[in-house]
């Protein structure tokens, strides 16, 4: 809130208060700047002689949403108020909100108080059933705004990775800069330690907990899940991953790789290995479901073993005094019958593969609007 004129009480549709906005500073330059929204709103108040009992906002407030800060002090102020507030006036209904249907539901909320939000620059009467109209459609048309822009917004965003340019913040070890307009990524300190860490992992096989140890004695101080998190990321091999693109794709990235693909790749064939030091035991045809299935007891996963002299599996469970062991054949029975209680009916099999079929047209579609960009 800027500001709070004390007044006494008045009959409602007298008093109003004032609520002002913008999304970004930006707009503080142009002709729906603070100062023109204040000037403008006191304007209308002064020549409908409403007395302003509150003026909010005067800041930096998205309306995407209505959690706003300001947003939500001016409409506890104008619910609560012995001032028995009848307008909140604002410069334009966007400035009051962008949330579509949400800002429909406070507004007739409010009118149901007998308060009513009224636009100077979009003067209608909110008292009749076509006002009441235009003044949705007003909100209506202001999400939808916000909706194309953010459509517009991932679509450059997209292209820009496509491109090879880093959206959002780079990576651990490297600067973000700005070069006669163009982004320029670049190594710094850490990025040479990271390369440090990378190599002593491909050429030494050293662990993390060593590597770890070796980078802090060098002033950069990492915890494990961040390394693993770090030798996952193939940015740093020069390649660009993202939530945008399709999955697993990746784009040559602009920026100057710490490492080689070699390396990297030898390194997450090294980090593919427990981490505990033992090699895990390639998946045994006879007994499937190891490692899935659970004990009933102490529901620790379950290993399994050969009797060799009879040929048969057993699945069992190595916790420390649970003796359960169980046939594997009767086993996978049961896991058999379990599995057919998930299956689809016959009768609906025609329906589920026109479904899928619609599904992998839109995805199809999607892939090659996005490929076009």
């Amino acid at each position: 809130m800027i500001g709070k004129k004390k007044s006494k009480a008045a009959v409602r549709g007298k008093v109003a208060v004032v609520y002002t906005r913008v999304s970004t500073k930006e707009q503080a330059e142009t002709n729906q700047s603070l100062e023109t929204q204040l000037e403008r709103c006191r304007a209308y108040a002064q020549r409908h002689g409403y007395e302003v009992a509150g003026e909010f906002g005067g800041t930096y407030e998205s309306a995407k949403n209505d959690e706003r800060k300001e947003f939500k002090v001016m409409l506890d102020f104008v619910r609560k108020s012995k001032l028995k507030v009848g307008y909140i006036i604002v410069y334009s209904h966007d400035r009051f909100s962008r949330s579509g249907s949400g800002a429909i539901g406070i507004v007739d909320e409010l009118s149901k108080m007998g308060i009513a939000v009224v636009a100077v620059t979009q003067p209608m009467d909110t008292m009749t059933a076509s006002g009441k109209l235009q003044q949705g459609i007003q909100f209506l048309f202001s999400q939808f705004d916000n909706d194309q822009r953010r459509e517009k917004c991932v679509a450059g965003m997209e292209a820009k990775v496509r491109k090879g340019y880093v959206v959002g913040k780079a990576p651990m070890g490297y600067d973000q800069l700005k070069v006669n307009g163009e982004q320029v990524i670049k190594p710094n300190r850490q990025g040479k330690l990271i390369r440090l860490a990378f190599q002593l992992k491909a050429e030494q096989g050293l662990s993390n907990t060593d590597i770890i140890k070796r980078l802090k004695a060098q002033g950069l101080t990492l915890y494990n899940q961040t390394l693993t998190k770090i030798f996952r990321n193939p940015f740093y091999c020069g390649l660009i991953t993202h939530g945008l693109l399709e999955e697993g794709e990746v784009i040559v990235g602009r920026h100057e790789p710490l490492i080689s693909r070699d390396v990297f790749l030898r390194v997450n064939g090294l980090q593919a290995q427990n981490a505990h030091g033992y090699t895990q035991v390639k998946e045994d045809e006879a007994l499937p479901l190891r490692h899935h299935i659970k004990c009933g007891s102490c529901q620790k996963p379950l290993t399994g073993y050969e009797m060799k002299k009879k040929g048969i599996h057993y699945y069992k469970c190595n916790t420390k005094g649970c003796c359960l062991n169980r046939n594997a054949g009767k086993m996978h029975e049961l896991y058999q019958d379990l599995l057919k209680e998930f299956q689809i009916d016959p009768l609906l099999l025609p329906q589920v593969q026109e479904m899928m079929g619609q599904v992998f047209k839109k995805r199809a579609r999607t892939m090659s609007r996005r490929k076009s960009v």
